[in-house]
């Protein structure tokens, strides 16, 4: 589980990067933004890094591992509120997405956390299969 937590927010700030490369915003937007995020993502990191420690025992089963990787989905909600002063979630379809930054750091994060539940759900299968 370690490594999904690693791998969680480097997939997201991998994505913003990418959106920030296409966008059509302000320069100064463009330029601030992957700083704001890289605070963010370090600081969701740390904390989920020591929660994911405190439970290690917990998160053996795939089910665990997935309900820990929605609550660090719902946490990186929750900051990104509290930083942006908006849910980044409910504001994805309010403006055009390459001019909507709150809609870039949600959907970032849902495509971090779709690609690692894709890899949990593919090693499962793998280790199933090995046993048979």
């Amino acid at each position: 589980m370690i490594i999904y937590s690693i791998l969680y927010p480097i997939l997201t700030f991998l994505f913003i990067m990418i959106w920030v490369t296409n966008t059509t915003i302000n320069i100064f937007l463009i330029r601030l933004l992957p700083i704001i995020m890289s605070y963010v993502l370090i600081g969701i990191f740390v904390i989920e890094f020591i929660l994911v420690l405190i439970f290690r025992k917990k998160l053996k089963s795939v089910k665990n591992k997935r309900i820990a990787l929605i609550f660090a989905f719902l946490f990186y909600e929750i900051v990104m509120w509290i930083t942006m002063g908006d849910l980044p979630i409910i504001n994805i379809f309010n403006e055009p997405f390459l001019k909507n930054i709150l809609a870039a750091v949600s959907v970032s994060s849902f495509l971090s956390l779709a690609i690692i539940f894709c890899i949990i759900c593919i090693k499962d299968k793998m280790k199933k299969r090995s046993f048979v």
